[in-house]
């Protein structure tokens, strides 16, 4: 395959990303109006989406740089072959897809905290970091990061469990001084 279009084939994807960054917030409210009514430079209901794509943006864009850059810097010998890649593991990526939506259904029953605090172990887990004095803090404090973005910041009303973990919602809650 020419080199340009491997190029091209590499630069696609973060392209399109980033187009959709761009394109989707036309799309959020039904009526553009909207957004004047409600005020385009407040916290409203736009804020958190827009604050996203833009950072998926950045990062699509750091993206399609890195693959552009390496394409270009790439030996252009045509008999050089490339590094093996490592197997695609196939088990890795079901059993990923499979804790995400696990952690989906969890959120209903364990309460956002606690089920974002499972998901991150396992995923870190999941991903190779086996040393519980890394997974541990890094969960906790990813959870904290969330629960004060989304819950004291954006104060959204996420889910706080069922029974008992609906109690330890509010005690983790009111400890941490969210609400």
């Amino acid at each position: 395959m020419p080199r340009r279009a491997k190029l091209l084939l590499k630069a696609v994807p973060p392209a399109l990303i980033l187009i959709a960054a761009f394109v989707l917030p036309r799309f959020m409210l039904q009526n553009q109006n909207m957004a004047a009514m409600i005020g385009e430079g407040e916290a409203g209901p736009t804020f958190w989406p827009n604050v996203m794509l833009t950072l998926v943006a950045i990062c699509a864009a750091f993206w399609l740089v890195r693959e552009v850059w390496t394409a270009l810097r790439a030996p252009a010998v045509a008999g050089e072959a490339p590094p093996p890649a490592a197997p695609y593991n196939w088990r890795l990526a079901w059993a990923g897809l499979a804790i995400v939506i696990l952690y989906g259904v969890a959120i209903q029953y364990l309460g956002f905290a606690f089920a974002t605090l499972l998901f991150l172990a396992v995923w870190l887990i999941l991903g190779g970091v086996r040393r519980p004095l890394t997974v541990a803090p890094v969960a906790v404090i990813g959870t904290l990061v969330l629960l004060y973005v989304f819950v004291a910041l954006a104060q959204m009303p996420l889910d706080r469990g069922r029974g008992v973990f609906a109690g330890g919602t509010i005690e983790l809650y009111q400890a941490l001084r969210i609400y």
